[in-house]
């Protein structure tokens, strides 16, 4: 599964060490700004934050606005050159991989619009391209179920907060986002169809399927169980 940005690990535009001290990588912006969103790698807290800056000259080797998250395991990650007034998140926050962090920018010292992504062990930078798509920190939890059998094809559900991805084991591009506000008719939506031996075994479509096939009801995506509650 991407993380950070959409389709992360097909965004590389200067990798690591690409040049001399450049300690992470850089992922390019997209015309559509819903692919400049920038999300946490994974669980864990804000502990420093820079914001307010524009574009300096190169001269400076500056970060420009950034987000720095220390994760459960003591790594760190930075996502920097930020577009100024986006950060979202504060000092002291807990976030996790559904938690959106700023957008894409070209504060600091920047050839153009990207977003800078290193990883810390032990405060040293290591080569992060492969927590593009794998999480610096994860949660053992092997009694965690996929499924509930009180879920069924047709059953109209609330989902909760977190994303919903373009196949059931994570893969692909975050096709939409949920914040679980029952008032926000976008929250609302229909099982269509139940993979039970994959980790987002609901698939969502906005419409139930009454006989029709899942292309032609929305589809929004495949989310897990603990994402949805039935109404």
């Amino acid at each position: 599964m991407s993380r950070v940005i959409n389709d992360s690990e097909n965004r590389i535009t200067c990798g690591w060490q690409g040049y001399k001290g450049h300690n992470g990588v850089d992922l390019g912006w997209r015309v559509d700004e819903v692919q400049n969103n920038i999300y946490a790698n994974c669980k864990g807290k804000v502990i420093d934050i820079k914001d307010g800056l524009g574009t300096l000259p190169l001269a400076d080797k500056s970060w420009g606005n950034y987000v720095l998250i220390e994760h459960p395991n003591g790594m760190k990650s930075r996502y920097a050159h930020l577009r100024k007034g986006t950060i979202k998140v504060n000092v002291g926050q807990e976030v996790d991989e559904n938690t959106i962090l700023a957008v894409i920018g070209e504060s600091g010292s920047v050839n153009g619009r990207h977003l800078h992504f290193e990883v810390y062990r032990d405060n040293d930078r290591i080569d992060p391209t492969e927590y593009l798509t794998k999480p610096i920190y994860e949660e053992k939890n092997e009694e965690q179920p996929k499924t509930d059998d009180t879920y069924k094809v047709g059953d109209k559900v609330l989902v909760l907060t977190g994303y919903a991805t373009a196949d059931s084991f994570g893969g692909g591009s975050r096709t939409a986002y949920y914040n679980g506000d029952i008032n926000d008719s976008s929250n609302i939506k229909y099982i269509t169809k139940i993979q039970t031996d994959s980790p987002r075994a609901y698939h969502l479509s906005n419409e139930p399927l009454n006989g029709r096939e899942i292309k032609d009801t929305k589809p929004r995506g495949w989310v897990s169980i603990g994402q949805i509650k039935k109404i």
